[in-house]
């Protein structure tokens, strides 16, 4: 479950299968890093969205994934999704779950923001986004799932573990610490509270 999985820290990852280059949140990426096939957007807050993360990764067949309260602000081809919806991008298939808060207002549900289930070759991943444990979540079917564990802006490392063994997937990533807000300790409690199939990720290291 790990092959062609890049964490580069914070809500930044990379999945790389199939000749594919699936990023999800690019923010402060490596010079050095390869082109994009497809960049997802869950939302518009400066470290999920980043203008020249987007300029440096993409290709003339770049396609790019935003909510559709971003229209406007990314390309003009961009696909815009809105919780629920499933789009088809050649071997991708990419489906749209609501990520929001429950009782803060950082990220609030009227926004329509994102977290996505990103199918390639079989395999599904769930970037969950910016988000509390919602009830949507809870309904969420993937092998892999990225979780952020941080709490203050989105569901701690306790409620993060509940969403994973509510989903049961193969393998869970606690993802958003160690650079805007949490730290290596958030990741720990969600380890220790998931058990085996949860696993912390070396910052911008390929598998």
């Amino acid at each position: 479950m790990l092959q062609g999985i890049t964490w580069y820290h914070h809500a930044t990852v990379l999945l790389r299968r199939e000749n594919l280059a699936v990023y999800i949140d690019p923010w402060q990426i490596p010079a050095e890093s390869p082109a994009a096939d497809i960049i997802l957007i869950t939302h518009e807050h400066y470290d999920h969205y980043s203008p020249p993360d987007i300029r440096q990764l993409s290709k003339e067949n770049t396609q790019v994934v935003v909510p559709r309260s971003m229209l406007g602000q990314t390309a003009a081809n961009a696909h815009a999704m809105k919780p629920g919806e499933t789009v088809k991008l050649g071997q991708v298939t990419i489906t749209a779950v609501p990520a929001y808060n429950l009782r803060k207002t950082f990220h609030p549900l009227h926004q329509c923001w994102l977290g996505y289930v990103v199918e390639i070759a079989g395999v599904r991943y769930y970037h969950a986004g910016d988000t509390d444990l919602t009830p949507e979540m809870r309904e969420v079917r993937a092998n892999v799932v990225f979780l952020p564990v941080s709490g203050t802006y989105t569901m701690d490392a306790a409620q993060a573990a509940q969403a994973a063994l509510a989903i049961r997937p193969n393998l869970a990533i606690p993802i958003h610490w160690g650079k805007v807000v949490g730290d290596e300790r958030d990741a720990r409690q969600f380890v220790e509270k998931v058990g085996a199939t949860a696993q912390i990720l070396e910052k911008a290291r390929s598998y």
